[in-house]
C-alpha cells in the first residue's frame, strides 16, 4: 500500500558502556535462588547466561563481586531474554538503595573498564566531564 509505513519493533538500545566481568552473579526471588556466569556488566545493568527461565519484569537479589573483592548486594529488574535454556542470555537493569552505593559501583564498572582498554583507549572514549 502506498503511503503507510510499516512498522517494526525495534530492539531497546543500551545507554551505557559495558565491559567483561569473570564473576558470577547470585540471584534470589521468591520462587529460587541460582548462580549465573556473568558475560558483561555496566553502571545499569548486566548480562549473565542462565539455565533458568525468568520473565521480563521479575525483580531479583542480586549479589555481585569484583575482582577488587568488593561485593554489591542489589535489587534488579529483568530488562531482557534472548534465546532458550540452557543458554539463555538475561538482561538486568540495577536498582540502587542510595548514591554512595551507587557511586562506588560506577567507579567499580570505570576502572573494570580501564583495565580492558587501557587508561588511554578509555580517556578516549569516555572523556572526563
Amino acid at each position: 500500500m502506498k503511503g503507510k509505513k510499516k512498522t517494526e519493533q525495534v530492539p531497546r538500545a543500551r545507554r551505557a558502556a559495558r565491559a567483561p566481568l569473570q564473576s558470577e552473579i547470585i540471584c534470589h526471588n521468591p520462587e529460587c535462588s541460582f548462580r549465573a556466569k556473568i558475560k558483561n556488566i555496566s553502571k545499569s545493568g548486566a548480562l549473565f547466561i542462565l539455565n533458568h527461565n525468568l520473565q521480563e519484569n521479575q525483580e531479583l537479589d542480586i549479589t555481585i563481586s569484583f575482582p577488587n573483592e568488593n561485593q554489591y548486594q542489589l535489587k534488579g529488574i529483568v530488562s531482557r531474554i534472548l534465546g532458550q535454556p540452557p543458554d539463555q542470555l538475561i538482561g538486568v537493569r540495577f536498582k540502587f538503595d542510595d548514591d554512595s552505593s551507587t557511586l562506588q559501583f560506577e567507579k567499580d564498572i570505570e576502572n573494570l573498564m580501564v583495565q580492558n582498554l587501557g587508561d588511554i583507549m578509555f580517556e578516549k572514549l569516555f572523556p572526563q566531564s
